[in-house]
């Protein structure tokens, strides 16, 4: 059993039964936080993870350092066992820095986007299921969101209520969509 000693913040490590690699963020007496290049937050035990040693010359170094420093989307999976769940916070806010002299129609082009961008990457790292925070407002988001995902080889329903209410959308993926 690896104990979370034998890492430290800053390693690379990639997950033992999964293609998820990342940046060790914290390190705590339960749990290893880990980001991976994309910006998805994953909590693990030591014991679920490696070291990328001899890896490392493939990482481009710059390119994580300009991905540390743009702003991100809030994203994350619950937790090590559940790798096949992420979430993405639609509020405008969470998206972009400023609307201003942006139109109703350019905001809800952004929130769709990175919607489709966050299924499209859930699709080819074979993630189960896309939680989507749009929230309640007049259901504008809701509508177009929902409209966009039945293009997609997916099980539209409401996301869990105990925890996100009525503001959420889930996207079940299909596990053998390349067939459709």
């Amino acid at each position: 059993m690896r104990k979370a000693d034998s890492f430290k913040p800053g390693d690379f490590v990639t997950f033992i039964d999964d293609v998820i690699s990342g940046r060790i963020i914290t390190i705590t007496k339960d749990q290893i936080t880990i980001e991976s290049k994309e910006g998805f937050i994953y909590h693990c035990q030591p014991e679920e993870i490696i070291h990328r040693k001899g890896l490392d010359h493939l990482i481009d170094e710059s390119e994580i350092r300009k991905e540390e420093e743009l702003e991100k989307p809030k994203r994350s999976v619950r937790n090590s066992k559940e790798k096949s769940f992420v979430e993405i916070d639609l509020h405008i806010h969470n998206l972009i820095d400023s609307t201003q002299g942006m139109t109703n129609y350019d905001i809800l082009t952004v929130q769709i986007n990175k919607a489709r961008q966050m299924l499209k990457y859930a699709m080819e790292n074979n993630i189960r299921s896309v939680i989507f925070i749009h929230g309640i407002g007049e259901g504008v988001l809701k509508k177009k969101l929902i409209k966009m995902l039945q293009k997609y080889p997916v099980e539209i329903s409401e996301a869990d209520f105990h925890k996100y209410g009525l503001g959420a959308t889930e996207a079940y993926i299909f596990q053998n969509y390349k067939n459709f």
